[in-house]
């Protein structure tokens, strides 16, 4: 009974075999006959092989050991080299150089800047605290119990030297903005003049308002003049100018400056003189100046206060017009470029931090690779409260000189 059932069994169990490699071949003859695995497939394999975490080999001699952890300890210096300089450029190039002023609101920069620049400053800071102790740590051990259980110890690191690649990555990135924040406020210029910080109330707004009565002024005599091109001298071709300008559009605005300036500086600065001289009745008080103070003026005590002041006013009127000049010229200049200034910095900022970004995520996945391979090699011999013990650093057996676990 015993014979047959065996030879029975023995006889079933050889078709199962036969069929299993029959099939086995068949699958491997089509694989090999169609020459490619499917697209699909393959995308598949690539991607489990991107994102599966790699293997970790356990060391077998102590020079191995030395090794690698040389090289972690190499790549914790330059950690530690990265973040020391971004807390160095952070406080002492920008932080440490902004002055508040008090002439805008801190809301407009300063509590930004400030916001931007020590959160830079508490990441590269994180980052070296990190990688010191991971190192302090690793030093230890292997002082101790040799480079085996040193390697150990900086395996069981692995979330902390990533936090610390990361943190170094984020400061970067802000280190990046408040210099571009930094920039923007030391070359803005007077921006306290322009319309967009304090409405129609600024300094522009106020001096296109002034010379756009002097324009209907100076217009409205130019054009009551017999002999125009006697009455303006040698300015006659910028009056005209002036005058065409103003009776086409019909006012002066801050947009007015800025055509000017463009256009030719030498014509504007002619133009804009005209208007600051009418502005400021420079030919009146020099005409009052000239009657009171001429030789033919009286002697009395009088007369000659009065001619102190007709030249009081005079110089007031001389200094009034190169004031004005000056802050035409600046209004040209600073308000114009103002909103092509900003958008060309956020534009750099936002192409900056795309890329930084893009550099984060992909050592992110990396780093998370390698904690799950760390995790995974590490949780055959503890469990996973070991294990964060162990990433924390709050306990490492380091305590006796055997080199056994």
């Amino acid at each position: 009974f015993d014979s047959r059932r065996r030879f029975r069994y023995r006889r079933l169990e050889y078709p199962r075999a036969s069929c299993r490699d029959e099939t086995m071949a068949n699958s491997s003859g089509n694989e090999s006959g169609s020459g490619e695995e499917p697209p699909i497939r393959s995308i598949r394999r690539r991607l489990r092989q991107m994102f599966v975490p790699h293997r970790i080999d356990e060391v077998e001699t102590e020079d191995e050991a030395k090794a690698k952890y040389d090289d972690y300890q190499q790549f914790l210096s330059v950690i530690m080299t990265v973040a020391t300089l971004l807390m160095g450029f952070i406080l002492t190039g920008s932080l440490l150089n902004y002055t508040y002023s008090g002439q805008v609101r801190r809301s407009a920069f300063a509590e930004p800047f400030n916001y931007v620049s020590c959160s830079a400053v508490a990441l590269a800071a994180l980052s070296v605290i990190l990688a010191l102790l991971v190192s302090i740590r690793g030093s230890v051990i292997f002082r101790n119990r040799g480079a085996i259980h040193a390697l150990r110890s900086m395996r069981h690191s692995t979330c902390s030297i990533g936090t610390a690649e990361l943190s170094a990555y984020f400061s970067i990135n802000l280190f990046f903005l408040s210099v571009l924040m930094y920039i923007n406020w030391s070359q803005r210029g007077p921006t306290e003049i322009c319309s967009s910080s304090r409405g129609p109330w600024a300094d522009c707004p106020d001096l296109t308002d002034q010379f756009d009565e002097a324009a209907h002024r100076l217009c409205a005599r130019h054009a009551q003049t017999a002999k125009p091109s006697e009455a303006c001298g040698g300015d006659c071709d910028a009056l005209g100018q002036v005058c065409e300008y103003h009776r086409i559009n019909g006012t002066i605005v801050e947009k007015t400056l800025r055509v000017w300036f463009q256009d030719s500086d030498s014509d504007a600065l002619m133009k804009v003189g005209l208007l600051a001289s009418e502005h400021c009745r420079e030919d009146r008080m020099m005409e009052f100046a000239e009657r009171l103070c001429g030789s033919g003026s009286s002697s009395s005590r009088e007369a000659m206060v009065a001619c102190m002041q007709a030249n009081s006013a005079s110089i007031k009127a001389e200094d009034c017009v190169d004031e004005s000049v000056h802050l035409a010229a600046l209004c040209s200049n600073v308000c114009f470029h103002e909103t092509h200034w900003h958008a060309m910095l956020w534009h750099w900022a936002a192409v900056g931090t795309s890329l930084l970004m893009c550099l984060v995520l992909v050592r992110a996945v990396k780093i998370a690779q390698q904690c799950v391979s760390a995790f995974k090699h590490h949780s055959n011999t503890a469990d996973a409260g070991s294990l964060l013990a162990r990433e924390l650093g709050c306990h490492d057996n380091f305590d006796s000189d055997a080199e056994s676990a």
